[in-house]
């Protein structure tokens, strides 16, 4: 559990880093760029005044549209729930049978009255029935905690609105923290990206 944690923690803390560098190289030393974390980062290129970003278009396009997976996989799942969320990482064999999955299971500190849970769920199927178009294989999927590990590991694009949405569920309702390989294969291929429009 300790290295899934710490995987974690240490892959926000890298993109974090990261964000510093790409400053460094596309703005030669000026202030313009946000480097306090890569969310700040990411939330920079995203502006309307910056597309597209004249200094680095290339890159400006790999944040934009290639680390949709940083913003629940990684940085919701590391804020949420392991460094400043409520909710505690616990294997819980039912879950994980009921779900299919040998990945640890997170749970608030307290237990989640059943009516919230059913606000949560309804709320998750409201969301998830507007990307069924895009996705799928999101209709046939009805479980609040498959949705969820749904949207962590498949890099679905969601509106600003529908992300702080799902964010406030795992904050509160938990989830299963996201598959380990499919993070890391994010974060290989966004390095590479960050190589090429760089170098």
């Amino acid at each position: 559990m300790l290295d899934y944690e710490s995987f974690i923690i240490f892959s926000r803390i890298l993109m974090d880093k990261l964000a510093k560098v790409a400053q460094c190289v596309i703005n030669a030393g000026q202030n313009s760029i946000p480097t306090e974390s890569f969310t700040h980062h990411k939330k920079f290129f995203l502006k309307s005044e910056n597309i597209p970003f004249t200094l680095n278009e290339k890159y400006a396009k790999i944040i934009r549209e290639e680390t949709e997976w940083y913003d629940l996989s990684l940085a919701a799942i590391r804020d949420k729930i392991v460094a400043h969320g409520n909710a505690r990482m616990r294997s819980i064999p039912y879950y994980l049978r009921e779900l299919r999955n040998i990945r640890p299971y997170t749970r608030p500190t307290k237990m989640v009255r059943l009516s919230s849970f059913t606000e949560e769920n309804d709320k998750i199927i409201e969301i998830k029935k507007k990307y069924e178009p895009g996705y799928p294989d999101l209709k046939n999927i009805f479980n609040l905690w498959e949705v969820l590990d749904y949207f962590l590991c498949n890099n679905v694009k969601l509106s600003k609105q529908d992300k702080s949405d799902v964010i406030q569920i795992i904050s509160s309702t938990g989830a299963r923290l996201p598959d380990l390989h499919v993070l890391a294969n994010n974060i290989q291929k966004f390095l590479h990206g960050f190589y090429e429009a760089l170098r």
